[in-house]
């Protein structure tokens, strides 16, 4: 299928992206920065409040981040957590 965002959204997901703004609480080994996800929470509810349906696939990308960090085996965490964390790929 196609999926269809409106107008911006491909150029503001990719600004968020570049910022590392994905990867913020994410293992620096893999691309993150390794910060609190209590600095994390406070830049996602300001992002939310901006624009909730632009934030929404950040915030999918970082759930499946913390999930694969928690549980997955190190060639899973390898695939996956690069291309999650860069914004290449997302939830």
């Amino acid at each position: 299928g196609i999926v269809r965002t409106s107008p911006g959204f491909a150029e503001g997901f990719a600004a968020i992206a570049e910022g590392g703004w994905i990867g913020m609480s994410a293992d620096p080994e893999f691309g993150g920065m390794g910060l609190p996800m209590t600095l994390t929470s406070a830049v996602n509810e300001m992002m939310s409040g901006a624009c909730l349906s632009l934030q929404l696939a950040p915030l999918m990308s970082q759930g499946q981040i913390e999930a694969l960090e928690h549980h997955a085996s190190d060639a899973i965490k390898e695939l996956y957590l690069p291309k999650l964390i860069s914004g290449e790929w997302t939830g």
